[in-house]
């Protein structure tokens, strides 16, 4: 039983954490809240600061907007998360 759970437990931390610095708009709308969680404490790890300030709801709300915006121009399968929370597209 103890080595069913370890294993359900790493599939399901790498699940989690399928979302990247590379991941386009175009994923990042199907993740999970889970999975968009993940990234964005993984991002504040690495990056630092969000441009719109600090939290992981607001690293959330940034790529919400940039993604949008790549969306509204056609973009959103080449726009990837960090240039969605830069707004560099």
């Amino acid at each position: 039983m103890i080595l069913v759970a370890i294993v359900v437990m790493a599939d399901l931390g790498s699940r989690v954490s399928r979302i990247s610095d590379s991941t386009p708009c175009s994923v990042w709308s199907s993740a999970t809240g889970n999975q968009r969680d993940a990234y964005a404490a993984l991002y504040l790890r690495e990056h630092g600061v969000a441009p719109g300030g600090a939290g992981q709801v607001t690293v959330e709300a940034d790529i919400d907007y940039g993604c949008e915006m790549a969306y509204g121009f056609d973009e959103s399968d080449t726009v990837n998360v960090v240039q969605a929370i830069r707004h560099q597209y």
